[in-house]
């Protein structure tokens, strides 16, 4: 099992999203996959969680913490 990260930082257009997508084609099932991103981008993280279910993900939390970032904490259940 391996503990992928992704920490996101700015704005986040269309090339970014294909980016972070074809990032989650590399994690395998059972691996551990956690993504940061600015707090202030909430928009953002409901999209990059539908994205993270969509590929088969389960998110098992999501919180703030006091660097001002979301982390979004998953693991990959099925293809």
């Amino acid at each position: 099992m391996s503990d992928y990260k992704l920490d996101i930082s700015g704005y986040l257009g269309l090339n970014e999203y294909s980016n972070i997508n074809d990032y989650m084609d590399i994690v395998e099932i059972s691996d551990k996959f956690t993504i940061s991103l600015e707090e202030n981008n909430k928009s953002e993280t409901g999209i990059i969680c539908a994205m993270l279910k969509e590929k088969g993900f389960n998110i098992n939390k999501s919180e703030i913490r006091d660097d001002n970032k979301v982390y979004i904490f998953a693991n990959k259940i099925k293809n």
